[in-house]
């Protein structure tokens, strides 16, 4: 299952890039969610590992974060692994002017195991609503963005 959404930002992309980043800023806001955050070693990766643990409809979620790509030209690409799904996460970042930039971000959603085909294709009759939350978050995220860059 896939999603995707896009939001305008009024402000130039090389401040909208070191905001969306700050991948420090953003442990620290999962930690007061309530998420148990772990950073885990780099290994081979570009990037950084984080194990994720959580409460989600009233069960212990685990999820395996990997960063695969940070850069300004090519945006930034996560993988995550849990024990019924797998999930990528890729976000870019589109210059439309000297104040304004484009965040557009893409989740895709894949089963690995048999119930969890299951879920997803009970999940697709719902897809409109499923939608709409995401391109609410992804809202909150462009004004999370706004107003960080606000406050500097």
């Amino acid at each position: 299952m896939r999603f995707a959404a896009k939001e305008d930002i009024a402000a130039p992309i090389d401040a909208v890039y070191a905001v969306l980043s700050d991948l420090e800023a953003f442990e620290k806001l999962a930690l007061r969610k309530g998420v148990d955050l772990r950073r885990g070693e780099a290994g081979s990766e570009p990037g950084g590992r984080w194990d994720l643990r959580f409460r989600l409809r009233g069960r212990q979620r685990h999820v395996k974060v990997t960063l695969l790509a940070l850069q300004p030209t090519s945006g930034m690409r996560f993988s995550g692994q849990s024990p019924n799904l797998d999930l990528t996460l890729a976000g870019s970042l589109i210059d439309l002017s000297r104040q304004r930039t484009r965040i557009s971000v893409e989740l895709e959603v894949l089963p690995r195991t048999l119930a969890a085909r299951i879920v997803l294709q009970s999940a697709r009759l719902s897809k409109a609503r499923l939608t709409r939350r995401f391109h609410k978050r992804i809202l909150q995220l462009a004004r999370y963005v706004s107003d960080r860059l606000a406050v500097h």
